[in-house]
């Protein structure tokens, strides 16, 4: 019974790194482009943008995590 993905493309996603909430979901990605797309200047603007109209403070930690499911196939 072997595990497969249901697609080739992965998402990518954003925590605040003390409280676990998640804060940006990036879907549509694949590995080959993970690496560049989501550099130290890009994930700045990212978290730049989601924070810009609201009265919380940034995180001072963030987690970013890819993320692919699997199925298990009977």
């Amino acid at each position: 019974m072997p595990y497969t993905k249901d697609t080739p493309r992965i998402s990518v996603k954003i925590y605040d790194s003390k409280t676990e909430e998640l804060l940006i979901t990036i879907n549509d990605r694949n590995w080959m482009n993970v690496g560049e797309i989501f550099t130290q200047n890009i994930v700045t603007s990212l978290i730049n943008d989601e924070f810009k109209n609201k009265k919380k403070t940034k995180p001072q930690k963030i987690i970013m995590m890819i993320a692919e499911e699997y199925t298990l196939n009977d």
